[in-house]
């Protein structure tokens, strides 16, 4: 039946009803005349509402794909204007609606909108006013202003290069708009969304095989002919020989390094540079890549990649500088690490660099440790990369002079003069003896607030230390690559070296202890990014530990201890950032931008929505406004109202009030002029199916919503409904066939909208959407996982997008659409708690299981 007959139909037997008929005991007088006073205008609030409800849900999609071009600088200034200003389009549309629904009772927020909008137009000129962009940019023809097209780590180099004069390769970037232009040619965004929805780390299977389809494709995609052109023009007027090819995302080398995560390629031919490329772009997917992102909490899509192409430089001698020593602190030092030849093993973590502590303050040379270097990897005539044998009389020289040093330092003081943060250096020296920068970003460090003396147990081992911190823990072995898919969680692995290729397995770990690498390496950068102790044991060897042994590793002063020490855990647990993030131009533009839009700042709205204009400072503020006070106007929620037209539903078994409109047909004829209904008086088939899954004998809804402090603290950045107690409101919209459901619990917010007729069986359908939580990021992502899990295996669509899941099933018999329901209803009790019980990818395994075999009892035990 189409929906204006229904409210004809409906109308029509509700004055009927007005009119005398049917009237008996129990109907409340008061609510019989906001009855009569509102029939008239039911219908046309319920189409501002609907508007209301479809024009939120797209503003939320548009805000969540914001979210994480702000979490992740994956964004070019195309997407950034578009989205924008498509947001702000929907936005005036949702205050329009909200107007309209409530009889223009709140103008004022036209003006703060446009107040808003205004400062958000500013910012967008800023953004377009940077740079045109270009599929390829020379080296010398952009700075950090270009970060949004060229990546972070290329826009760094070039500000490097051409304001501070520093010498650096010839080269070029191919920009960001390449990479959108090869996925739209060979048609691989969806293709890449599809592979990477739902992956968790506790899968890590899926996402392998994720990582390798992707790579596959983008790997086998054919290179757009205007990109290919204006990389070929770029190679002859460079003019270089030879090559290195290296990546540049978005994100890289900004609050997240992605140390030694994606691809480089050196030392590569002219007609190779094109396959190069499109390596280094397939690396973005590589698996080491996604379980990063993964165990950061970042998200897989939406990720973009800019390509650093440079001349390559035929190292004598190369190595990392950090302006500030991770491993002493507290003694203002530099910290240099170098070898002969190439750079590739001095970052590798495969063997002992030579090592010298330069002071910070005079760059006087307080320390080295010169290594035995019995390999150098060099530059292979033809293209590609050999190791070979050290000549004898440099084995046991010092890589660098005193002359090196001293312009290095000078180097390393201009480099964190002009970035305003210590800086983590890439450089070489060619035979010439002309210093090189290959890359400088900032550095990722902790130090101990307050380091406490000696303690008084003897440590077991000295060391060096390569992440600041303290752990305790049982010892596990690594001696064969494969022993660490077995690493168990909180456990201090022994590993031969610092290869790259541990980072996927670094949150599992409590410490690490290394027997080869240093401070400097890609694997020491990501340990220090999660704050993972570390010590490289030089001499050592897996035979002088045993696994199950319990240590306290000290990573402060490099020192191990037998068991659990609890004095050292003690008194060097406090620990503080060392450096600041540096913010690139764009960077700024972008924080100001994602400032205006994204923040919730409303935390309180007034029963009667009397709110100061001043205390909406964001488009968030708005959004959360507008759907808090949509719900009050159609239900008439306000404590003054005066034409409450809804019916109180209330049940000992559910910590919520139910307020329900009937819209036609979805009551028992007896208690339209009731205020108190019971489910008894319920005729709408959806309401019903979905209650008796709610009241499922096997469902418990008891209990407090607890949470710890963490995640609280985060719950109103992203809350669109807050509830002042701990218990619910839900809102319903009924008709005999028809059911528009919200549900707002504690931190955590529901809708359900649903079609369920016994005639018009194409028309039936079941939408779900379920945002939010009471959790810090991790323990919601783990409860959408589990949904997502569960409403598949129930023949539902599902899509995800952060911590929102929206589902759709549709076409479904009676009997299916009802069966749909009433598995929702046991669903959202079920899950209302999970984003702070499912501690681990294991729980999350069970929780989906147990419900599968209507163990629904699992969540309370």
């Amino acid at each position: 039946m189409a929906w204006t007959k229904i409210w004809e139909s409906g109308l029509k037997r509700l004055r009927a009803l007005l009119g005398g008929q049917e009237r008996g005991s129990g109907y409340d007088p008061e609510f019989v005349r906001a009855l009569l006073r509102d029939s008239g205008n039911l219908k046309r609030r319920y189409a501002d509402f609907k508007r209301i409800i479809s024009e939120n849900d797209r503003i939320l999609d548009i805000m969540a794909e914001l979210s994480d071009k702000a979490s992740l600088a994956t964004a070019s200034q195309d997407y950034l204007v578009s989205r924008v200003e498509l947001l702000l389009d929907h936005v005036l549309v949702f205050i329009e609606a909200l107007n309209s629904l409530s009889g223009q009772k709140y103008p004022w927020l036209y003006d703060t909108f446009e107040a808003l909008n205004d400062q958000l137009m500013e910012a967008l000129e800023g953004l377009k006013e940077r740079a045109p962009q270009r599929y390829v940019y020379l080296l010398k023809e952009f700075d950090l202003k270009f970060s949004l097209e060229t990546g972070a780590k290329a826009a760094a180099l070039a500000e490097a290069r051409n304001h501070l004069g520093l010498t650096t390769p010839e080269g070029f970037v191919v920009g960001i708009r390449g990479f959108q232009r090869l996925l739209l040619e060979n048609q691989l965004e969806s293709f890449i969304q599809e592979r990477l929805s739902g992956l968790n780390i506790g899968v890590p299977e899926r996402v392998r095989q994720a990582s390798a389809e992707i790579r596959e494709a983008i790997l086998a995609a054919e290179i757009p002919e205007d990109l290919l052109v204006a990389m070929e023009q770029a190679l002859a007027q460079v003019g270089a020989p030879y090559w290195a090819v290296r990546s540049s995302a978005l994100g890289e080398d900004g609050q997240e390094s992605f140390a030694g995560q994606f691809v480089s390629r050196l030392n590569i031919p002219s007609c190779q540079v094109p396959r190069s490329y499109l390596e280094v772009l397939a690396s973005l997917y590589d698996e080491r890549a996604l379980f990063y992102k993964l165990a950061k909490g970042l998200r897989l899509t939406g990720a973009m990649m800019a390509v650093l192409i440079l001349e390559m430089i035929p190292a004598r001698v190369s190595g990392v500088l950090y302006t500030f020593n991770p491993s002493r602190p507290t003694a203002g030092e530099m910290l240099i690490s170098s070898l002969w030849g190439l750079g590739k093993l001095a970052v590798g973590g495969d063997i002992h660099p030579d090592v010298f502590i330069l002071d910070r303050e005079t760059g006087r040379l307080k320390e080295q440790r010169i290594s035995t270097k019995n390999i150098m990897a060099v530059a292979k005539e033809g293209g590609g990369l050999e190791e070979v044998p050290v000549p004898g009389e440099l084995r046991d020289r010092p890589s660098l002079d005193a002359e090196a040093l001293r312009r290095l330092y000078q180097m390393a003081l201009a480099l964190e003069e002009h970035f305003g943060s210590p800086q983590d250096i890439e450089w070489c020296f060619d035979e010439r003896g002309w210093l090189y920068l290959l890359q400088t970003r900032d550095l990722k460090a902790r130090a101990a607030v307050s380091l406490s003396s000696s303690v008084a147990v003897k440590p077991l081992f000295r060391g060096q230390p390569v992440s600041a911190g303290v752990a305790a823990g049982a010892i596990y072995l690594v001696r064969q690559p494969e022993d660490l898919s077995h690493l168990p969680p909180g456990a201090i692995a022994v590993v031969p070296n610092m290869d790259p290729d541990l980072a996927k397995f670094v949150p599992r770990m409590a410490g690490l202890i290394a027997l080869r690498g240093s401070p400097t390496t890609h694997l020491a950068t990501i340990l220090r990014e999660f704050e993972i102790p570390a010590v490289v044991l030089t001499g050592a060897s897996l035979d002088d530990f045993r696994n199950g042994q319990m240590v306290t590793l000290d990573a402060l002063r490099g020192e191990i201890f037998e068991g659990v020490v609890e004095e050292v855990l003690k008194a060097r647990k406090e620990l503080a950032l060392i450096s600041r993030p540096s913010q690139t131009t764009g960077e700024g533009e972008l924080k100001r931008l994602f400032d205006l839009i994204l923040p919730l700042t409303l935390e309180e709205i007034p029963e009667d929505g009397s709110l100061p204009p001043s205390r909406i400072r964001t488009i968030h503020d708005i959004v959360r406004f507008v759907h808090e006070m949509s719900l009050r106007e159609m239900f008439e929620m306000g404590a003054g109202a005066k034409t409450n037209v809804a019916h109180i539903l209330r049940s000992p078994r559910i910590p919520m009030i139910f307020y329900v409109i009937d819209l036609e047909g979805g009551l028992d004829p007896r208690a339209v002029f009731r205020r108190e209904i019971t489910i008894e008086d319920i005729r709408s088939l959806p309401f019903l199916a979905l209650w008796r899954g709610m009241t499922h004998e096997g469902i418990s809804w008891a209990g407090p919503v607890t949470f710890d402090l963490g995640g609280f603290v985060s719950v109103v950045s992203r809350s669109f409904v807050r509830t002042e107690d701990m218990s619910g409101k839900a809102y319903a919209l009924i008709s005999r066939d028809y059911l528009n459901f919200h549900s707002h619990l504690a931190y955590h917010f529901a809708v359900v909208d649903s079609f369920c007729s016994q005639q018009a069986v194409v028309s039936n359908y079941v939408a779900f959407r379920f945002q939010g939580g009471g959790a810090g990021l991790e323990g919601r992502l783990r409860r959408v996982t589990v949904l997502k899990e569960i409403l598949s295996h129930l023949g539902f669509r599902v899509k995800v997008k952060g911590d929102r899941i929206t589902a759709v099933i549709r076409g479904t018999s009676l009997v299916e659409t009802e069966e749909a329901l009433d598995q929702l209803g046991r669903l959202m009790a079920y899950v209302r708690q999970m984003d702070m019980a499912a501690t681990d990818e294991a729980a999350v395994k069970r929780y989906i299981e147990a419900f599968l075999k209507e163990d629904y009892t699992i969540v309370q035990r």
